[in-house]
C-alpha cells in the first residue's frame, strides 16, 4: 500500500514541470491569427466578409517580423484598418474592447 501511495505521488510530482512547459510556449503566428479572429468575432459578431478582411490583416500583421520599437505603431494601424471594416455600433465595442486591454497591460508594467 505505501509503495502504491509513494508512486502516484510520483507520478504526479514528475508530470507537473510537464504542464508547467506546454504553458510557457508560444503560439504559432496562425495560432495567434485564429486566437484573435477568434475573440472578435465573439465579440463583435462579424460577418463572413468582415472575418474574411480580418483574417487577412491580421495574418499579414503575424507573418512579419516587427521590431519591438515598431509594434506599437504597427499595432495602431492594424486597429485603425480592422475599425475601418466595422460598423459604428462594432467600432464602440472594439474601442471598448482596446482601451480594457491598455489597461490590463499598462497594470502588468
Amino acid at each position: 500500500m505505501k509503495k502504491l501511495i509513494f508512486c502516484t505521488l510520483m507520478t504526479v510530482l514528475c508530470s507537473l514541470p510537464m504542464s508547467a512547459q506546454k504553458r510557457g510556449q508560444r503560439l504559432s503566428p496562425e495560432e495567434m491569427v485564429n486566437k484573435k479572429v477568434e475573440q472578435l468575432d465573439k465579440m463583435l459578431t462579424l460577418t463572413d466578409s468582415q472575418e474574411k478582411s480580418v483574417r487577412s490583416l491580421y495574418t499579414d500583421f503575424y507573418s512579419k517580423t516587427i521590431k519591438r520599437e515598431e509594434r506599437k505603431t504597427k499595432m495602431e494601424e492594424l486597429n485603425k484598418s480592422i475599425e475601418a471594416l466595422l460598423t459604428d455600433e462594432q467600432k464602440k465595442a472594439f474601442t471598448e474592447w482596446n482601451s480594457k486591454k491598455a489597461q490590463r497591460t499598462g497594470k502588468k508594467k
